[in-house]
């Protein structure tokens, strides 16, 4: 007893934790029917289960003369368990000696609690090339993402919630066009321009950027469109 207030031992510990587990295969096939065609194609599937908000506290309690400790312990997570399934093609193609194309496509479906997305993601690539010294490549790409990562720093923090696609958070959708030119004026030096242009929406970011709260519910989040150019030279 000090001061007429009885001592306490108080011991707390807090966890958190946020993860995707993943198990799948992948089937996957080579073709060359002639020389100027190398045709690939397959599938993947992939059983994933997300938990983004697992939270575990536990507090002991013991005051002085108390013979028993007294706890209290708290548990709380976040499930979700989703299908997905991608099927893919594509033809690398030889036109002549100084054209080549290679043309593909992928089509996803992503099932969750009983709400199932599908996308078709083509994409093609050219490439021209008049001599042995200079070449110049083009090419345009649609994609698709069903794992949300939303965090409030553009840092890789333990705190990121990694979320997976629902009925009210659809799927990232992005396309990109790109270009470049290639020039090798001896066997020592190669002089690459590059660019490209990039268009995303359905990127997901936290309402507001004051903090991170673990106990911070997923709904306080809201969607995106984002644009990004860029061009190298080297």
């Amino acid at each position: 007893m000090k001061d007429g207030q009885v001592e306490r031992l108080v011991i707390t510990s807090h966890g958190y934790r946020s993860s995707i587990d993943d198990l799948g295969y992948r089937a996957a096939f080579d073709f060359r029917p002639n020389p100027r065609h190398h045709i690939r194609f397959g599938h993947d599937y992939t059983y994933h289960c997300f938990q983004p908000q697992t939270n575990s506290r536990f507090d002991s309690y013991k005051s002085e003369g108390m013979a028993k400790t007294d706890t209290i312990a708290s548990h709380s997570h976040n499930k979700n368990v989703a299908h997905q399934l991608t099927f893919y093609a594509e033809d690398e193609m030889m036109l002549n000696e100084k054209w080549s194309l290679n043309g593909g496509v992928n089509a996803d479906i992503f099932h969750i609690s009983g709400k199932t997305f599908s996308t078709l993601s083509p994409r093609l690539a050219m490439k021209f090339q008049p001599n042995d010294r200079l070449s110049f490549k083009a090419s345009y790409t649609l994609m698709s993402q069903f794992v949300h990562k939303i965090a409030n720093s553009f840092l890789d923090l333990p705190t990121d919630y990694w979320v997976p696609t629902t009925a009210r958070l659809h799927p990232m959708r992005s396309w990109q066009v790109a270009a470049g030119a290639y020039i090798k004026p001896n066997k020592h030096w190669l002089i690459t321009l590059e660019g490209y242009y990039k268009h995303s929406s359905h990127i997901l970011q936290y309402s507001s950027w004051a903090g991170l709260n673990h106990q911070q519910p997923i709904g306080t989040i809201s969607l995106w469109r984002a644009k990004a150019a860029r061009m190298v030279l080297s």
